[in-house]
């Protein structure tokens, strides 16, 4: 249905617009277009994919679990729900393997992460689960649990051989995604949000990005949304930077001046949700600009909430169920203890908005009972 409607409206098709751009300090903006070529159509057929989504069912059956394993999750930052989300579901799974578990809290701090490690080997952990924690911020606790043997699991991280290419990998393992590693099912994250604005402009998206490389998972995201936005004739891209401890207040601030700066802005392409609730909707309010269309990222509750109660602030976005990347991190580690090679999760990409994939209640939900199959082929109950 939704393809129906934009494509009539996409009937004048890609407009062209010139280049410009803001030099500066940090909050300048910048901006980028490339002639020639989003059928806008196109776009709202690729997004008509993505509401179907990617999905695959996990792994069916696994060897037999070891046990009385000492298993540590480290965390990022528990203050973000993606990250608490994503270290329960890997507590839980590793409780239901009978395995002892203990969650570390990072605080957003990369010296408290190398300490989270230090810890884990102190406590002679046989593996740890790291979570938005990329190798090289860890570089030299994760060298010393290698030595130690420990088997080190990444989920949503990228390696030190991804990061630094030619540096030694060392994690023991990552899970799969349907797109293929983390770095390519990430950088297809931010493909599927700039379609959304493409399809939903009518190939006239003038977008506004808060930009930050903190985490080169946002890099990558960021990567493949301008990949997109620069096919489109019609479509521009400006910048302002922000760092994840601006949220808040100074969010607001900043996002507040770049709109001030962007008066034709009609999207935002966010790499996280969290920045909705804390300065980006109260920055479209106060300034007036709720007509601007958000897509967001994985699906908090409090975002889907503002989408189903058509609040300004968010509009769309990716869906990211980090409860099943938890117990994928969990299923690889499993695989590693037993000497097998990691099976692929089956998680992939969905978008959701208004008209499609808004659980009930609550945060964003993979449309695969997830739960109930590892712990099938895991040969747990409860």
């Amino acid at each position: 249905m939704l393809a129906l409607v934009l494509v009539a409206a996409f009937a004048a098709g890609c407009g062209s617009s010139d280049s410009s751009s803001d030099s500066g300090g940090g909050e300048a903006t910048a901006s980028a277009t490339a002639p020639g070529g989003t059928d806008a159509a196109a776009s709202v057929a690729k997004v008509e994919q993505y509401f179907k989504g990617t999905y695959t069912a996990p792994p069916t059956e696994a060897p037999k679990a070891p046990a009385g394993k000492n298993v540590w999750l480290v965390s990022a930052g528990q203050a973000a729900t993606v990250a608490s989300m994503a270290i329960a579901g890997a507590n839980d799974a590793g409780k239901a393997l009978g395995w002892k578990t203990t969650v570390f809290d990072g605080k957003f701090d990369p010296s408290v992460w190398a300490n989270g490690i230090r810890q884990a080997m102190a406590d002679k952990a046989d593996g740890i689960l790291l979570y938005l924690i990329d190798c090289n911020l860890v570089k030299g606790p994760l060298q010393q649990a290698r030595k130690a043997g420990i088997t080190v699991i990444g989920v949503e991280a990228l390696d030190c051989n991804e990061t630094n290419p030619g540096q030694e990998p060392l994690f023991s393992a990552m899970p799969g995604y349907v797109e293929g590693t983390y770095g390519k099912w990430i950088k297809e994250f931010g493909r599927a949000q700039a379609q959304w604005a493409i399809a939903k402009t009518g190939g006239k998206a003038e977008v506004l990005y808060p930009k930050t490389d903190e985490v080169m998972g946002y890099t990558l995201i960021r990567a493949g949304a301008e990949e997109e936005l620069k096919k489109c004739s019609g479509c521009k891209i400006d910048y302002y930077e922000f760092r994840q401890a601006d949220l808040g207040p100074q969010l607001r601030q900043k996002t507040e001046q770049a709109l001030l700066k962007n008066p034709k802005a009609n999207v935002m392409i966010l790499p996280l949700d969290s920045m909705v609730t804390s300065g980006v909707a109260a920055a479209l309010t106060g300034s007036g600009r709720s007509e601007v269309l958000v897509v967001g990222a994985e699906g908090e509750a409090a975002n889907i909430d503002m989408i189903r109660d058509g609040k300004p602030g968010m509009n769309a976005g990716v869906g990211i169920p980090t409860r099943y990347e938890g117990f994928a991190g969990i299923d690889t580690m499993l695989r590693m203890f037993a000497g097998e090679k990691p099976a692929p999760s089956g998680i992939g990409i969905q978008i959701f908005d208004k008209e499609h994939n808004l659980p009930a209640s609550g945060t964003y939900a993979a449309p695969i009972d997830f739960e109930s199959l590892y712990k099938k082929a895991w040969g747990v109950t409860g």
